[in-house]
């Protein structure tokens, strides 16, 4: 149909969006975010929190495709997004979602690179490989403690 479809200069739904970048109040709310899901998901189990914490990523990922956050707030804002693909992937394993959970552990290993935050990216590794685990696939859990392993010599001997 005619007219259907963007408005003209839109790519449709990969297009960025306008709006404003993050700023520091939207940072700090995702930071204290995720541990308040943490928490949560302590006691209530993943099942609670899995879609707030998929809504709250959806949030962090659409601000990181507008572009630099101001004041240099993009490493925090890739830290929160990779803590909330971390928590997606461990409330997905726990609701027996493999692919879901791998699928959130893979785009938090992508965000902790992006952040240079090595403790997380070996936290996802983890996360990654006790899901295989779960899953009943044991030869990827092997390669994904191996990846963590490899990674962490790498960086003790300045590679």
């Amino acid at each position: 149909m005619r007219g259907s479809g963007p408005p003209p200069g839109r790519a449709g739904a990969g297009a960025r969006r306008e709006g404003p970048a993050a700023d520091e109040e939207t940072v700090a709310w995702l930071e204290h975010g995720v541990l308040g899901l943490r928490r949560l998901d302590d006691r209530l189990g993943g099942a609670a929190v899995r879609h707030r914490v998929e809504a709250d990523l959806r949030i962090a990922l659409d601000l990181l495709r507008r572009g630099p956050c101001r004041d240099g707030l993009d490493a925090r804002l890739l830290r929160a997004a990779a803590g909330l693909a971390q928590l997606g992937g461990w409330s997905a394993t726990d609701c027996g979602r493999h692919g879901a959970a791998q699928r959130h552990y893979l785009t938090g290993l992508r965000l902790a690179h992006g952040a240079q935050d090595r403790p997380q990216a070996a936290n996802l590794w983890a996360g990654l490989s006790l899901q295989a685990v779960f899953a009943g696939r044991h030869d990827d859990a092997l390669a994904a403690a191996g990846r963590r392993r490899d990674r962490t010599a790498a960086r003790r001997c300045g590679g």
